[in-house]
Formats: structure tokens, sequence, C-alpha cells
């Protein structure tokens, strides 16, 4: 009975027609980002320094990370000088320790709790790549449009491995400013992931097209205008 409603991706807007939704009555509107407030900086770490890796969520089924928990194990065999810095809290928490003390990877991951949004911008200043393996939870949960942190990490020039999930695709340009795996596929993100820490010639560019695409799509300064 609405007279408009608006979506943040081509996702939701599907979802509502599937619902029964005119699509006369679908407007588009981005979540957009303070720009100003992310510095844009070129990934390169410093020899011998440790590749990060971030990830900020709450610890619920849709946002993936104990499927980024694994390909992180997969990897390490091969790549030790990783550090995977996980900002988040939740009902999962416990499975979550379980599953690093299980694989013994106490000295690669470092949670960090709960935090103010300050300190996920101070870790995206550190991080040299962005880690969101959302998944749709067994209840239908999923996140709808695209998580925004998404948005953060590529206005700061890190690129991305995400998943092909709900608007994920349209804020994340697959190939360019990062890389997307299908759902609940670990062997995906650890492929992904490796291909980043053996080719990090290519992090300059990603970063680049990132803050590019940020800039163009999601500059909360427009988004204003349009809104």
């Amino acid at each position: 009975y609405g007279e408009l409603f608006l979506v943040e991706g081509n996702y939701m807007k599907n979802t509502l027609i599937g619902l029964g939704c005119q699509k006369e009555k679908i407007a588009l509107q981005h979540i957009g980002v303070d720009i100003e407030k992310f510095t844009y900086r070129i990934r390169t770490p410093e020899k011998g320094e440790k590749v990060v890796i971030l990830f900020c969520g709450r610890f619920i089924e849709k946002k993936g990370l104990l499927y980024g928990l694994e390909a992180v194990r997969q990897i390490i065999h091969k790549y030790s000088n990783i550090e995977f810095r996980i900002i988040g809290d939740g009902i999962l928490k416990n499975e979550i320790i379980d599953f690093i003390n299980t694989h013994n990877l106490q000295k690669y991951i470092v949670l960090l709790g709960y935090q103010p949004h300050r300190v996920f911008a101070e870790e995206l200043e550190k991080a040299h790549i962005y880690l969101q393996p959302s998944v749709t939870a067994q209840n239908g949960d999923s996140e709808g449009g695209a998580p925004t942190t998404l948005l953060e990490a590529q206005a700061c020039g890190v690129p991305v491995v995400s998943s092909f999930h709900a608007d994920i695709p349209e804020v994340v340009l697959n190939g360019t400013s990062g890389f997307l795996v299908p759902e609940r596929d670990s062997n995906s993100i650890a492929e992904r992931l490796e291909y980043l820490i053996t080719h990090q010639e290519i992090w300059h560019a990603m970063g680049r097209e990132g803050r590019k695409h940020i800039e163009l799509n999601y500059n909360i300064g427009k988004e204003i205008v349009k809104l």
C-alpha cells in the first residue's frame, strides 16, 4: 500500500517485485558513505610485514565468518605470514573460538570483539585485504542489500574478497575492485586469498578502482541530493 519503496540495489528491487510490489513504486537509492572520512592509500606491505586480512560483522550465520576461517586455515601452511583480524561478537562466538582452538589458529587470528566505528576505520588503515563471505542463512536471513563495510573498505583502497550474495555484486566489482566467490565455498575463498597474497602487484589497481567506484556511486553527498 506504500507509495514509494527505496531499495539499495537491484537484488532487493527484484525481491520486492517478487512479493507483489509494482516496479513503478520502487526507486534505487544507494547507501552512501562519507568518503572524506576514509583515507585512500596504496596497499603495499613492507618486506617481512604480515599480510593483514580484516573482517567486521556480527557472529551470526549470514556473515559467513566460519567459511572465512576455514579458508584461512587452508592457506596458512603455505603462507604463515598472515594475520586475520576480526571485529565483532555474537551468538556464534563459542563456535568460532572452538574452530580457532581446534585448528591451532591462535597465532594467526586476532579477535577484537565489538568495537566503535572509529576502531574499524583505524583497522582499515592497517588492512591489506577485506574479507566478507556473506551467505543466506538456513532461516532465510540475508544481507538484503550489501554490508556498508564493503563500501568503506573500498573507499580506503582495500581489495575485497566477498560472495555472490544479495546486492554485493553491485557493490564489489568482481575482478576489478575485488573477487567474489559462491556462497559457503571456503575452497574458492582460499584460492582468491592466495591469489591476492601472491599477486600483491594488483593491490594498487584494485584499490584505485574500488575508491573510484565508491566516489562515483556511493558518495553520501551525491546520494543525499538524489534522496
